[in-house]
């Protein structure tokens, strides 16, 4: 569960809304509000029960992400008392449109400046004491800040993902085909700029394969497996491919491309997947600072090490994985070791 310091400024990597369309592109929401309400049901944020904040223009970030602002105080919305909350989004795409909305759950919690989170925690310092029943005195909210993020990189590492929300943009090499397959689930995109040319951020040009986590109470088919964009048709005016003529033959070959967008692993309703906090947790609880108790190898991976590549038609080789027995564990748990096989990225399908 995300969880912010006391007193800390909300930023747009912490409470965030991305507002994505039908086709699978970020765009801008007509208008955006968000309240907070504490566990009991009574509204902490705007003061006056029942009222929203208004954050279509101040809390807007770029196209289609917004974050919780205050206007009053002039900076990212921020609480003074620790304990569970949520906070209730609601937006209407156009003038006039339908109103949608989601909640999320977070936690405020007491922790130094130095550990004050950047980003999305994968368990809430609570959870973690819930879970475990290790008081503050055995080990303190800043020590436990501390291992939520090692342990948190070291599920990434294994996984080869990211289990929250985050804008970037993804520099690629196609293959020269109509498919361009990414190395990061989508849950919304920005651009797409091919070979240089004017970004593009139109359906009309490409399928996106993609979650709509806001939206969907359960996925079919999870596009998270496979995320990856389809070219519909080859166009001169965004230049997809650069045309190279040999004599009497014609050739499209790969070109730079650039993917900005928002990616990562997330359960419906935009969660972080409650297997993977359970692994966070876990690997805290027993091993605490010892990170990395057995290494990362190559051999952790769901797919050996490359041994082969010709970039230019974009081919791979794999090694065999080596059998791993649940008595050789890299994590020193069973549980864990059978979550990460569960959420490691698979090897993309055409």
């Amino acid at each position: 569960m995300l969880f912010l310091a006391k007193d800390q400024a909300n930023t747009a990597d912490l409470l965030q809304l991305f507002h994505v369309g039908t086709d699978g592109f970020l765009v801008d929401a007509y208008s955006v509000e968000f309240r907070v309400m504490d566990d009991t049901g009574t509204q902490v944020y705007p003061t006056l029960p029942a009222t929203y904040e208004d954050v279509t223009t101040t809390g807007y970030v770029s196209a289609g992400r917004y974050y919780a602002y205050d206007s009053v105080g002039a900076a990212g919305w921020s609480h003074d008392t620790a304990g569970l909350y949520r906070i209730d989004w609601k937006w209407t795409a156009e003038s006039g449109g339908t109103e949608e909305t989601w909640s999320q759950w977070f936690q405020i919690e007491e922790v130094s400046l130095r550990w004050q989170p950047q980003f999305e925690a994968y368990c809430s310092i609570q959870e973690f004491r819930d879970y475990t029943g290790v008081t503050i005195a055995s080990l303190s909210n800043d020590n436990v800040a501390r291992l939520i993020y090692q342990w948190q990189q070291y599920i990434d590492e294994r996984c080869g993902q990211l289990f929250r929300p985050y804008y970037h943009a993804l520099v690629l090499t196609g293959s020269g085909t109509r498919l361009l397959q990414l190395p990061a689930p989508v849950l919304g995109l920005e651009s797409i700029t091919m070979n240089g040319a004017s970004s593009v951020s139109s359906s009309s040009a490409f399928d996106v394969f993609w979650d709509d986590v806001l939206r969907s109470s359960s996925f079919a088919q999870r596009q998270a497996r496979n995320p990856r964009v389809k070219i519909k048709q080859y166009n001169d005016s965004i230049n997809i491919w650069e045309r190279l003529d040999i004599g009497d033959s014609k050739f499209l070959i790969a070109t730079q491309q650039t993917v900005v967008g928002m990616y990562g692993f997330r359960e419906p309703g935009n969660v972080c997947p409650p297997a993977i906090t359970e692994a966070v947790i876990e690997l805290l609880r027993i091993h605490g600072d010892k990170y990395g108790v057995a290494g990362l190898d190559e051999g952790a991976g769901q797919h050996g090490p490359i041994t082969e590549e010709k970039t230019d038609i974009h081919t791979r080789k794999w090694a065999n994985h080596p059998a791993v027995s649940v008595s050789a564990l890299a994590s020193g748990s069973a549980r864990v070791e059978q979550i990460i096989r569960m959420y490691r990225r698979p090897m993309p399908i055409g």
